[in-house]
């Protein structure tokens, strides 16, 4: 795949097939429950220093599965060291208790929950609504799919007369075991969307469906690529989307090349300069890669910017915004480590409480660097 085949530039902010998306923060449960309603207050909602709401704030919202009560797992790898992955002792392998059927129904109603859509994201839409207007305010939201996991052999049944799923290639073919994950799949997708109808969101404009994986793989066990093939044409034929948010490598570069023609219908690539201290110019790096492949880009921060370094490595991601014109110009994904716009909110340094504020004025277009 090339990118020469493909479009270019940022994938742009405010697309109306995309709800006017700009800026999507990734919503985490924090905890095997539903979302407390508080979660998502400080994200719809700019509040001044005295608590009360004076603009709006993320458009979009990102539901990312929660942990499980089951103990089982919806990411496909756990890292078995000690430190993530720049700091040297990481060393991740196939998660040993991947998730099933019963866990997927139970993240669907998670999702769906009283206290996560409506009386949490659409209470606050309607509260910032009658506060800020104007009427008929709606946010975007997109849930995320639990990666099938290849060395699942028990899934469950997804009807009383099915047949018990088997994504692995234990005694069958690969041919076999990634139809099983696709039909897994498709069967999340048409759950989710007869929740959405069944449900009469006021302020919910159900965008789509996030693939888990950063990265795509295909070997003798796993064929990712095909899966997605056929999933992106379900999803669409749903009148709906399919989101990626892939890490910054030279391969999943290499697969955002014309990746709507394959793939997903918007991806945010994520610099990992957080993260990463062998990647110095990543921000500038993943800017050009995304400016190259019509993707957007994903900002990152968590609680590790309470030391000042890392603090520092994400002021690079608002400067570069300014720098490299994605601010502005691209759609942008927020990795916050999650309830991050409340942490620093209510946070006693006076440094991070500001970069609320830098948040919101990146958010707005307004932000000029420091």
């Amino acid at each position: 795949m090339s990118a020469t085949h493909g479009k270019t530039g940022y994938f742009p902010q405010g697309l109306s097939e995309y709800g006017g998306l700009r800026h999507m923060i990734l919503a985490y449960s924090g905890k095997p429950k539903d979302w407390s309603p508080e979660d998502f207050r400080f994200s719809v909602m700019h509040l001044n220093q005295g608590g009360e709401p004076d603009d709006w704030f993320f458009d979009s919202f990102l539901f990312m599965a929660s942990a499980l009560r089951s103990g089982n797992s919806f990411y496909p790898g756990e890292n078995l060291g000690t430190t993530r992955s720049s700091e040297g002792d990481y060393f991740i392998v196939p998660t040993s208790n991947p998730a099933r059927k019963d866990d997927w129904a139970w993240l669907l109603d998670n999702y769906f929950g009283e206290d996560t859509m409506r009386g949490g994201l659409d209470r606050y839409v309607e509260e910032a609504e009658a506060k800020l207007g104007p009427s008929g305010r709606k946010v975007n939201v997109v849930i995320t799919i639990p990666y099938p996991c290849h060395n699942q052999a028990c899934f469950g049944k997804l009807s009383e007369e099915g047949k018990r799923l088997n994504f692995s290639i234990l005694k069958q073919d690969l041919v076999a075991a990634t139809q099983q994950r696709l039909d897994a799949v498709e069967w999340f997708v048409e759950q989710a969307l007869e929740k959405v109808t069944a449900r009469h969101y006021q302020h919910v404009n159900f965008l789509g469906f996030y693939w888990y994986y950063e990265t795509l793989h295909r070997s003798f066990d796993v064929d990712d690529h095909w899966l997605l093939k056929e999933l992106s044409k379900f999803v669409r034929a749903k009148g709906t989307k399919l989101f990626w948010v892939p890490f910054f490598s030279t391969y999943n570069i290499h697969q955002l090349g014309n990746y709507q023609n394959y793939y997903f219908d918007c991806a945010f690539l994520q610099p990992n300069h957080l993260f990463y201290k062998a990647l110095p110019n990543s921000v500038a790096e993943a800017a050009e890669a995304a400016r190259e492949n019509y993707a957007g880009i994903e900002m990152e921060f968590d609680k590790s910017i309470e030391d000042a370094m890392y603090r520092s490595r994400f002021r690079d991601y608002l400067n570069g915004g300014v720098e490299f014109g994605f601010m502005k110009e691209a759609a942008c994904a927020w990795y916050d480590g999650g309830k991050g716009p409340q942490w620093l909110y209510e946070h006693a340094d006076p440094e991070l409480r500001g970069l609320y504020e830098d948040i919101y004025r990146f958010v707005k277009g307004t932000y000029r660097g420091k």
